[in-house]
């Protein structure tokens, strides 16, 4: 997967586990967080349930290099579920440029099925936390599904962003 990511132009991210309150997760599926009982400070109060906030801390960072910024990062994610905890692979991907990607990532996302997991991407328009424009994602066979979407502008004004970002979180 990462050789395919590297292939499309995206650079690989590492990132910490744990991550600061904000924002919300992109999944609408009863999560809950879980919460860090003595924290060292607020950047590491809970365990993180999708790698959207260290996707654009790293938009952030790097948003004065020259344009596009693709950014993806493979990484464990947990949260609670139905009583139980969850642990799970994530696939991120991220693009910032002076125009939203968003069809760009789509083909993104087509190639990496196909290639990766041997599948074909399917989209369907829904609306999730912190997006202004998205939909959910998922393969005909393969049990990979994620989010696809625009950035609400008030998410990015939190990172003192100013230009569209596009973020595809895939689970698998």
């Amino acid at each position: 997967i990462k050789e395919n990511l590297v292939k499309m132009g995206y650079n690989e991210i590492k990132s910490t586990f744990l991550k600061g309150e904000l924002p919300k997760s992109i999944f609408k599926d009863e999560r809950k967080t879980i919460k860090i009982l003595n924290p060292c400070t607020k950047e590491v109060s809970e365990i993180r349930q999708d790698c959207l906030n260290s996707l654009l801390k790293s938009i952030e960072e790097n948003k004065m290099k020259k344009l596009p910024i693709k950014l993806f990062e493979i990484d464990h994610v947990a949260y609670i579920k139905e009583n139980q905890i969850k642990e799970k692979i994530q696939i991120g991907l991220t693009i910032m440029d002076d125009i939203s990607k968003i069809n760009e990532m789509w083909g993104d996302i087509i190639l990496l099925y196909a290639v990766c997991f041997n599948d074909t991407a399917r989209f369907e328009e829904k609306i999730f936390n912190n997006f202004i424009r998205s939909g959910k994602v998922n393969g005909k066979q393969s049990k990979v599904f994620g989010v696809i979407g625009e950035i609400h502008p008030e998410i990015l004004e939190r990172y003192n962003i100013n230009k569209p970002i596009v973020v595809c979180i895939l689970e698998i």
